[in-house]
């Protein structure tokens, strides 16, 4: 396929009703030829239609839905499709150029004022990207103030992409998956690079043909507002509304969420630092999983000086699986930086007024965010009235805090188990001391004095009576 004429350019094409019946090409910009108006209708037609989908049985369809994708000759659309008055006859707009001149743009520009939702006549042009940049920064500045809202769902997304090897997701039950994306790209871009952020919103099923990830250009991800209700779908589904699974993967997407999110721009920097040297998806991730902040490094990130040595618990070149991260409690320094800047995992410290003498000072619960307190809350040897005390405190954040909302009751019953056990485990103790002191004390035999050592003679000598006494004659 012949593409635009400059690596940078950004043409356009208009699909609507044609003359001839049917949804096609209606116009586009002067920098593609009629073949290759041909070639991308060829490539888009399957996904240039708005269709209705069905949550609680009951028929909706978004105002506009966006797709983005790229082919294997470099070349990438974003397509944007609006809803019109008639079902599958809408209007969709394309932009048309080569992957790196759309990529750095293609989640950003849902509030572009280019869009043409319906044929006017105009001859359009190419688009111009210089006036792209200030939808790019306003659109982050809007998700990240808005994260709050997106938080239970952006870890179970970071988590599915950590965890798997598949290429393809189908995103399940999120109303609002442009923000989300924008999000989980933030987190995972400095992680993983080399991954490319394809994807259509709004689609009817996961299912369909149309969502077959053996389609050339297919998007990674695949947004279905609602779950379907039968069919087989190739792409792993990513239920966004669950709760997150309780594994090393999720630990990990909880601690790279809280991280981006405290801090967005010294995250990029730190994790690309500590990642300088790991190659590929799967080193990538091992390397978090191994090191993260459960490594006491010995230097701050890198911060424009020279880059410090750091300690790297090495992995072997032969097993490219992630290993299982260290069991051992986190012993961040409280002076140092963590794997993130200064987001470390301090100690958990004495209760008020007690100093232990523990490296890492303990700070007040209401100081700490969620991720904090569970951290403290994992820590075997917490003493029961501060972990009392955090449980106590972790219910109002997350009280507070409604993107925990499905994970609250699993994570304080678990750790409200574990008091219980704890206490069951004290009073078996102390019964089975007091028990064995009782038992000690009734069948213990009396003390036999020893027998004489041979060949000594014993000479015993009788009582003497007195006058008077009770045995007298």
């Amino acid at each position: 396929m012949t593409g635009p004429n400059e690596d940078t350019a950004i043409e356009q094409i208009l699909f609507g009703l044609t003359g001839k019946g049917g949804i096609g090409p209606v116009t586009w910009s002067g920098g593609l030829r009629q073949q290759d108006v041909l070639d991308w209708d060829a490539r888009l037609n399957r996904y240039n239609r708005l269709s209705p989908t069905y949550i609680r049985s009951e028929q909706w369809m978004p105002d506009e839905a966006f797709s983005y994708f790229e082919y294997p000759d470099g070349s990438a659309a974003l397509l944007a499709r609006f809803r019109s008055g008639e079902v599958g006859r809408n209007n969709s707009h394309a932009l048309i150029g080569r992957a790196q001149a759309l990529a750095p743009y293609a989640l950003y520009l849902s509030e572009w004022d280019g869009w043409r939702r319906e044929h006017a006549g105009q001859q359009l042009l190419p688009a111009r990207r210089d006036k792209w940049s200030h939808l790019v920064t306003r659109w982050q500045d809007t998700a990240l103030l808005n994260a709050g809202h997106y938080r239970a769902a952006l870890m179970n997304l970071v988590r599915a992409v950590l965890a798997t090897h598949s290429a393809y997701f189908a995103v399940l039950n999120h109303p609002d998956p442009l923000p989300l994306l924008t999000l989980a790209r933030g987190v995972l871009g400095p992680v993983l690079p080399e991954f490319t952020w394809t994807f259509s919103t709004y689609e009817v099923s996961d299912t369909s043909s149309e969502a077959s990830p053996q389609i050339p250009g297919a998007p990674r991800f695949w947004c279905v507002r609602s779950r379907p209700d039968s069919g087989v779908t190739e792409r792993q589904r990513v239920e966004v509304d669950e709760p997150i699974n309780d594994d090393q993967y999720a630990a990990l997407a909880m601690e790279l969420v809280d991280a981006y999110l405290k801090d967005p721009s010294q995250f990029e920097a730190d994790v690309t630092h500590r990642l300088s040297h790991s190659r590929g998806h799967e080193a990538r991730v091992a390397d978090l999983l191994n090191n993260g902040t459960r490594t006491v490094w010995s230097q701050p990130a890198y911060r424009g000086e020279p880059p410090m040595q750091e300690q790297r618990v090495p992995r072997p070149s032969h097993d490219p699986q992630p290993r299982q991260p260290n069991p051992e409690p986190w012993t961040a320094s409280a002076t140092g930086s963590g794997l993130y800047g200064n987001y470390s995992n301090p100690q958990p410290a004495p209760p008020v007024g007690e100093n232990r003498g523990r490296r890492g000072a303990m700070r007040p619960a209401g100081s700490l965010d969620v991720h904090g307190i569970l951290d403290l809350l994992g820590t075997d040897d917490l003493p029961v009235a501060a972990r009392q005390s955090y449980v106590g405190e972790l219910r109002k954040l997350w009280d507070d805090d409604h993107g925990h909302d499905v994970n609250v009751g699993r994570v304080l019953r678990r750790f409200e188990a574990r008091q219980r056990l704890q206490g069951v485990a004290l009073a078996v103790a102390v019964l089975v001391s007091v028990l064995t002191a009782f038992l000690t004390w009734v069948f213990w035999p009396a003390p036999v004095s020893p027998p004489p050592p041979q060949g000594v003679t014993v000479t015993v000598t009788p009582p003497v009576r007195t006058e008077g006494g009770g045995g007298g004659r």
